[in-house]
């Protein structure tokens, strides 16, 4: 078997490649940066340079058929959609033509509805295209990251608050990245598995923001609040921190679905998708040291 990643400087796809060499399978790795890859090299992955979005790389990872890995990146361009589905037609094309037995894809909670959702939009499409290029198919819809709340670090240490403009007391999945690669593995390693799957990984509850103040609290040790921001004051916040106008209207679109409950799971919680990582036990494993390590370096 080999597995080939798309994407594994980002968290799910590096944690996917490290459970693979620990099982000794065969991985390959696509990226344009050799040096962000070099410690899953040295443990034996396979690299090929290149892009996602790239034919070559493609070609050369997949020229034995085997499985591939995807995770559509977050988006960086207006056309963001556009891409998104180009860059998995491309994958797919060419799973195809090689004779790939397997694509795992990584979508997320919500993903059935489609346009309308900010960066999940192409999500619903993406899965399509692998089912039509690929005899066996997984398709996971986790639920609300854990390790979102990182992108919350400056305001945490400066005003102890995290601040979005999703309602306080909604209900979310919350999940740990590791658990969802740990899913993903099991899934690539699973030799029975055949036909096209869609699967939800919904964590070990669902919170609120205001939740989540609450055990952030309590576990660092100092009062946080949930700041619930306005659309108008979440635009003003991006703006003055230099987030593209692009970026700001399409998480909103995302935010304004979650209000709307659109991006609820739409598969069921069951005991196989409830996952281990509690948010407490990730902020104490995550979260407090990496205010620890943004607080020592200034």
């Amino acid at each position: 078997m080999n597995v080939v990643i798309t994407t594994p400087n980002g968290h799910l796809g590096r944690a996917v490649a490290e459970i693979l060499l620990q099982e000794k399978v065969n991985t390959t790795v696509i990226s344009r940066d050799a040096g962000r890859v070099d410690r899953l090299v040295s443990r034996g992955a396979e690299f090929v340079h290149g892009a996602l979005d790239e034919p070559s790389p493609l070609e050369l990872a997949l020229r034995d058929g085997g499985t591939l890995f995807w995770v559509t990146p977050p988006p960086q361009r207006p056309d963001y959609r556009e891409w998104a589905l180009a860059a998995a037609n491309l994958a797919g094309s060419i799973a195809k033509q090689h004779g790939a037995v397997r694509i795992v894809n990584i979508s997320c909670m919500g993903a059935h509805h489609g346009r309308g959702t900010g960066p999940i939009s192409p999500l619903l499409e993406i899965e399509s295209i692998f089912m039509n290029a690929c005899r066996n198919t997984v398709s996971i819809r986790p639920g609300f990251f854990m390790e979102n709340l990182l992108q919350h670090l400056q305001t945490l240490q400066k005003t102890r608050t995290v601040e979005l403009p999703v309602h306080a007391e909604l209900p979310l999945p919350l999940v740990a990245t590791r658990d969802v690669a740990a899913a993903a593995a099991a899934y690539i390693l699973d030799p029975e598995l055949s036909g096209h799957h869609v699967v939800g990984v919904h964590g070990p509850q669902s919170l609120s923001f205001a939740d989540l103040a609450a055990i952030l609290t309590k576990e660092l040790g100092r009062t946080v609040l949930y700041d619930e921001l306005s659309p108008d004051e979440y635009r003003q916040a991006q703006h003055r921190a230099g987030t593209p106008a692009f970026l700001i209207d399409m998480y909103l679109e995302m935010y304004q679905a979650l209000n709307d409950r659109r991006l609820q799971p739409l598969e069921r919680r069951t005991r196989e998708t409830t996952t281990r990582t509690t948010f407490s036990y990730f902020v104490k494993a995550v979260l407090k040291p990496a205010l620890g390590r943004a607080a020592a370096a200034g």
